[in-house]
């Protein structure tokens, strides 16, 4: 670390094993202590730690043996605990634990995995002080998004009878936004829930038969869910926008060229208002650049 008007550098990590090295680091929110993985100690398995962001000691967070390592992590909102994942040396056996973030014992955040379960996918709810983590969980005969405290206790199960396949969180943290196949049927679609709780709401318009959704966005502002779906034509991947709690979709793209589809990645400007897109829309195989309303309207071509 340097102070970012100059001066001195400083050194954070103690030396190193050989072969080792740091793999990633992130500063905490009151910009007071650098956490980061590393195989400091054992080449190989990667641990995390914390230390002033000034310099000082290393605390080793995870208190784990030579046979599990880290592979993400979070720190909570205020600064105060950090929440990760480790797994066995084959990387499964995936399971999340929280620990003060100047060091102390870890304890397990999710509940008891199925034999083959694992969880697959973890963020920390800010605002909440909830960890929303999917994971196939003890009787569970497909992966669901459960909620958990980040001071730990029971998790509720936030999905329906679909099967998850990823989520995200609303910037606002008061929504899960997921990606599911319905349990009578196997095209993915999207659907959105409470935070707290609730019935899950199905977002994506009817799909064309053998269409699916292929990637969505939530808007800055919380206020939208974009995404792109079969709706109107077999293999033509259109641009749609729905109000986050439900509600009609809106198409956003104009009927595009012959063989033309909107391609990911996908944005969305930081006020919530438009969503930027790229797209073979007027010219077979030339793919360009456009801005449209996040609620509809005409687009403009950027490039």
């Amino acid at each position: 670390s340097v102070p970012s008007a100059g001066g001195a550098v400083v050194k954070l990590n103690p030396t190193l094993v050989t072969g080792g090295n740091i793999i990633d680091q992130q500063i905490t929110p009151d910009s007071s202590r650098v956490v980061y993985e590393a195989d400091q100690d054992t080449d190989g398995i990667n641990e995390l730690y914390s230390m002033p962001i000034g310099g000082g000691s290393a605390t080793k967070l995870n208190a784990l043996d030579a046979s599990r390592r880290i592979y993400s992590f979070r720190i909570s909102e205020d600064s105060n605990q950090v929440v990760y994942g480790s797994s066995n040396l084959a990387g499964s056996n995936r399971e999340i634990y929280s620990v003060p973030i100047v060091g102390g014992i870890p304890f397990k955040l999710n509940g008891t995995l199925e034999d083959d379960g694992t969880v697959n996918q973890f963020n920390l709810a800010s605002g909440s002080n909830q960890v929303i983590y999917r994971a196939k969980l003890e009787n569970d005969d497909r992966p669901q998004i459960y909620r958990v405290s980040l001071a730990g206790g029971p998790s509720t199960k936030l999905n329906g009878t679909e099967r998850t396949i990823s989520f995200r969180l609303s910037p606002d943290d008061t929504r899960v936004v997921y990606l599911a196949t319905p349990a009578d049927g196997n095209a993915t679609e999207i659907y959105s829930v409470d935070l707290t709780g609730g019935n899950s709401i199905h977002l994506n318009g009817l799909l064309v038969p053998g269409g699916r959704t292929n990637g969505f966005l939530v808007s800055p502002d919380s206020a939208h869910v974009i995404y792109l779906a079969n709706q109107d034509s077999p293999g033509v991947d259109d641009l749609y926008s729905v109000p986050i709690a439900g509600g009609p979709t809106t198409k956003l793209n104009p009927t595009l060229t012959s063989g033309g589809n909107v391609s990911t990645p996908l944005r969305i400007t930081p006020d919530g208002d438009h969503a930027i897109y790229w797209a073979e829309q007027d010219t077979p195989g030339i793919k360009e650049l456009f801005s449209v309303p996040i609620e509809g309207g005409i687009p403009t071509k950027l490039n």
